[in-house]
Parts: C-alpha cells; sequence; structure tokens
C-alpha cells in the first residue's frame, strides 16, 4: 500500500516538473524554467578558487554576461576579495553550504548552520538581495526543505551538467553543452575544488557559441523572477 501511494506521489511531481521545470514541496525546488524565450542561466559551483574563479569573472565580463556563483562559506572566508569582485561586476552569489560536506541525512540543526553560518559570510562580504541555496552534490532530504522552508529560501538544481569535473577534455564539456541546452535551461559548471582549466577553456568556446544562437544569460534571481 505504502509503495502504490508513493509512486503515485512520485509520478505527480514528475509530470509537475516536465510542465513547468520546477517542483513545489515544501519549497520551491528550480530545476530548469519553461519558457520559448532563450534564456539561460550558468551557474558555478564550489568557489571561489583564487585562480579559476578570477579566469571566469574576466571571461564573463569579455563577453557581458552574468552568471551566477554558489559558493561555500568555507572558501569565501578564504577568498573575501573574489566575492566582493564577483558582486561588483554584477553576478549573483549563492549559497552552498559552509563546508560542501554531503548533508543528505543530516539532523535539522547541523543543516540550519551550514547554511545560517554562510549567509552571514555572505552578508558582511555584501551581498544583497536573497541568496538561494543549491545543496552539496545536489542532494537533500526532507530536513533540508523544512530548513529552508523556514529561512523562505529557494532550493536551485540543474537540468544541464556536462560533469565537467571528470570529462577528459575542454571538447567533450563543450559537446555536451551544445548538444543538451535548451531555452530555459540551467547550466552546472564548477569553478572550486579541483583543476578546471578543462572547464576554462570549453567556456572560452561555449559563450560566443551560445550567443551567437540568440541565448540570453541570466541570473538565477532574474532567471527565476516570473515563477
Amino acid at each position: 500500500m505504502f509503495e502504490g501511494v508513493l509512486f503515485v506521489v512520485i509520478a505527480i511531481f514528475y509530470l509537475v516538473w516536465k510542465q513547468t521545470g520546477s517542483v513545489y514541496f515544501i519549497v520551491p525546488i528550480i530545476i530548469h524554467k519553461v519558457t520559448h524565450k532563450k534564456r539561460i542561466a550558468l551557474t558555478f559551483d564550489d568557489g571561489p578558487h583564487p585562480k579559476f574563479t578570477k579566469q571566469i569573472i574576466d571571461i564573463l565580463q569579455e563577453y557581458s554576461i552574468k552568471a551566477t556563483f554558489f559558493v561555500t562559506g568555507e572558501n569565501a572566508e578564504k577568498e573575501p576579495n573574489l566575492i566582493k569582485e564577483i558582486i561588483a561586476n554584477g553576478n549573483e552569489i549563492g549559497n552552498h553550504s559552509y563546508s560542501h560536506k554531503s548533508l543528505f541525512l543530516k539532523f535539522y540543526k547541523e543543516i540550519e548552520t551550514e547554511i545560517k553560518k554562510t549567509d552571514s559570510i555572505l552578508r558582511n562580504l555584501g551581498v544583497k538581495g536573497a541568496i538561494h541555496y543549491r545543496p552539496p552534490f545536489g542532494r537533500f532530504f526532507l530536513t533540508t526543505l523544512i530548513v529552508l522552508s523556514k529561512m523562505h529560501k529557494k532550493l536551485i538544481l540543474w537540468n544541464l551538467g556536462p560533469k565537467d569535473f571528470k570529462a577528459k577534455s575542454s571538447e567533450e564539456i563543450y559537446l555536451k553543452i551544445l548538444k543538451n541546452v535548451f531555452p530555459g535551461s540551467i547550466i552546472l559548471l564548477h569553478d572550486g575544488n579541483g583543476d578546471r582549466t578543462k572547464t576554462i577553456i570549453a567556456l572560452q568556446k561555449i559563450i560566443p557559441e551560445l550567443l551567437s544562437q540568440g541565448y540570453i544569460f541570466e541570473t538565477i534571481s532574474e532567471f527565476i523572477e516570473e515563477l
């Protein structure tokens, strides 16, 4: 009986997600956006990194586009000037927990502490407006949703992640994005937690190609404004 009810619930959520790109279960869970307009959101996880984040900021500035950086509190403490530079260039900062450890089956207090500690660091570094949350590794359970509900936060996932962290070449990253992008996509790349040279090289091809196809890059807050 329980398995049958669970299947129906999962099926309903799947159908809602396929039609809208998001699911509301305690809090909004954003995966992509259903739209005919060529609007996409480029996001980066795990930074800021003193080398790779700076290179990405420069590339974004070169093409006059904006992105969203989901940073860890730990790295933000180490690189406060990069946080300020990300903001100064019109990009958005999101919360990716403090330590980047999996919070999937952690207790309420630990999850809350990870998120609140990072929010506090970011506010002290000048981050204004909403600070959206992306869980480490994209993993979350009911407890995370309850914490986010109390904090009035949205949970941001993605629909297009080329797994740049284990790609064999920059071309592999580039082709995966070009083959799978569509209007309303949220793209996940990484600027920290490893050597991101392949990501940087791929990005220098991805951005001009998508711009030539008429895509408009938006921050997450701009992207979900109408949701």
